[in-house]
């Protein structure tokens, strides 16, 4: 009696184990999805009959984020949203550039011609903006979002603005000089040891510390986005690995802000609410220290003296 018992304890506590599940908790509406695909398919005429291919581009990038959103739960660590939109975005571009018969290349510079449509506005002379200045204008106004966050949860930022604000004025100057040393010490070229003080910063302020310090601005974009989806992968486990007090809203949007900008603050929004808006304004505070940094001489001088410049 007492072995059948065991057994069928053993049963159920096998059957019981949790099993792969092939679900995603970011899947987007289906209505949103169907639209999508009915302008993707619509945009095909104007980039066939007059070349204009901004349509079509918005939509195929916006049904591969689409797509990406499907990855499980479990294998986003390896497969993020992101670079797996870029991969799906690429292979999308390149069928399409071999139906219109352009190569890769070629197709991607129809994505984007780094024109802004405010100069556009001003000056219609200038080249018509593409699909990628629109979606970067969006963009703006998505990050712009974040602060109704703080509005939801500005009374725990006021009662710590200070410690806040007094420890993020040191950590990004502290953050800047040890990037520049240690790619110092590795043996790594002065001019792209300069693009990793602006590693943590978010992509528009990052910019800003770039042309101050005159260092790479394409080793310092990607370092930017690798950073964000860096830390939005692996920053959760990481606290978890060290015993972080998660519970702390404050240290966690701060740790998180600081070091993986708005990318790492909208992977906190559904689970740590709180959190995400205290890293809202840690990755602004943050990015304005860094530029601030970069834009006084003596400091300036003082990291390209430390990247061997």
């Amino acid at each position: 009696m007492n072995k059948t018992t065991t057994t069928n304890s053993n049963t159920s506590s096998k059957s019981s184990k949790p099993k792969f599940q092939w679900k995603s908790s970011a899947l987007p509406s289906k209505y949103s999805f169907i639209t999508y695909l009915l302008i993707y398919t619509v945009s095909w005429i104007p980039a066939a009959l007059w070349d204009f291919p901004q349509p079509l581009h918005i939509a195929a990038t916006v049904l591969s984020f689409f797509i990406s959103l499907g990855v499980p739960d479990r294998l986003r660590v390896i497969f993020h949203p992101l670079i797996t939109c870029a991969f799906v975005s690429y292979a999308v571009f390149w069928i399409q550039g071999l139906i219109f018969g352009r190569s890769l290349k070629d197709e991607v510079r129809l994505y984007t011609n780094n024109s802004k449509y405010l100069l556009y506005l001003n000056d219609t002379s200038l080249p018509f903006p593409k699909a990628t200045e629109l979606l970067f204008a969006l963009l703006d106004v998505t990050v712009v979002t974040f602060s109704f966050k703080i509005l939801e949860h500005h009374r725990l930022i006021l009662r710590h603005i200070f410690e806040l604000v007094g420890s993020i004025i040191l950590l990004s100057l502290t953050s800047m000089i040890v990037h520049i040393l240690l790619c110092r010490l590795l043996g790594v070229a002065p001019l792209y040891s300069l693009s990793m003080a602006s590693r943590s910063s978010t992509n528009p302020l990052a910019v800003q510390v770039v042309n101050y310090l005159h260092s790479d601005m394409a080793i310092a974009i990607v370092l930017v986005a690798f950073t964000g989806v860096f830390t939005d992968i692996m920053g959760l486990p990481l606290l978890k690995l060290v015993h972080f007090p998660l519970k702390d809203s404050l240290a966690h949007g701060a740790c998180m802000g600081c070091a993986g900008h708005a990318m790492a603050t909208a992977g906190l929004v559904k689970d740590f609410p709180s959190a995400s808006a205290v890293s809202s304004i840690s990755f602004v505070l943050f990015s304005t220290c860094c530029v601030i940094w970069s834009a006084i001489p003596p400091i300036a001088s003082l990291l390209r003296f430390i990247a061997g410049m």
